[in-house]
């Protein structure tokens, strides 16, 4: 298989690691199976496309792990550091939301419509 046709398929596979995300997390209606497991399979199968992209082009992933392991712990020495950056990120994230919502209250129609109307 060519490696193009590996990365086709590992999206595919993140794809649906992000829809049993979504459906954990309520976003989505629940699947009929266990959520969990349906999780725990397609980070598996996802985790099995990016392997095997890891040995077509002969690169050591433990080494590679281990290389970024010790870089995020270079990166984040003080773990109450990660804890501000994501306080910061999330209070950005509420003070978009609060703005788009403000702004749809003013002003419903999308960028590039008038009022909702065809122009």
């Amino acid at each position: 298989m060519l490696p193009t046709a590996t990365c086709a398929h590992l999206a595919e596979e993140v794809g649906e690691v992000c829809r049993a995300v979504l459906r954990l997390s309520g976003y989505k209606p629940a699947a009929e199976r266990d959520g969990r497991q349906e999780l725990a399979e397609e980070l598996a199968d996802a985790t099995t496309f990016l392997v095997k992209l890891a040995y077509t082009f002969d690169i050591d992933l433990e080494e590679a792990l281990a290389d970024n392991r010790r870089k995020c712990e270079r990166r984040y020495v003080d773990p109450q550091q990660g804890r501000e950056e994501a306080a910061r990120y999330l209070q950005t994230t509420q003070a978009w939301l609060d703005q788009q919502a403000e702004g749809a209250e003013r002003a419903p129609s999308l960028p590039g419509t008038n009022g909702g109307e065809s122009l």
